[in-house]
């Protein structure tokens, strides 16, 4: 289920305009998903982007020391810290994690944006999977004019 969230949100961030790496491994640890994309004012927003589709994310979250370095190494600048949920037990969690200064996303919010928002590019490598997930529903994917 893990693999198949990142999927979603790399789907989510790639028809943002965002260029993403997936998987980064480091030791043992990983990196979910590093997103980098220029602006119209000729800066760069670069986000960090954990996944977890548990029922507990704050069991799973840990320090990876040597994320700073790389992702440093990758663009020199300030990257967001963001976590995208699926359900949970506990909001009290959730506030503790916000209170590190982690962007809290829902992966519901981020599946249902798939049918009301128009993106700038219409559908990237997870086209089909996004669409299996609005077969049979009411909503469909938007589509860019």
């Amino acid at each position: 289920m893990a693999l198949l969230a990142e999927e979603i949100v790399e789907e989510w961030l790639n028809r943002q305009g965002y260029f993403t790496i997936r998987g980064i491994k480091i030791g043992v640890q990983e990196i979910d998903l590093l997103a980098v994309k220029a602006l119209h004012s000729g800066c760069v927003e670069c986000r960090h982007i954990e996944v977890q589709a548990s029922m507990r994310p704050v069991s799973y979250i840990s320090a990876v020391p040597k994320k700073t370095a790389l992702m440093q190494s990758l663009w020199n600048t300030n990257w967001s810290s963001e976590l995208v949920i699926n359900s949970i037990k506990s909001e009290e969690e959730v506030a503790l994690i916000k209170g590190h200064g982690i962007n809290i996303l829902r992966l519901k919010d981020i599946i249902s944006s798939f049918a009301h928002e128009p993106f700038t590019v219409p559908s990237a490598s997870s086209a089909d999977f996004i669409d299996l997930i609005h077969i049979g529903s009411d909503t469909k994917p938007a589509i860019v004019k």
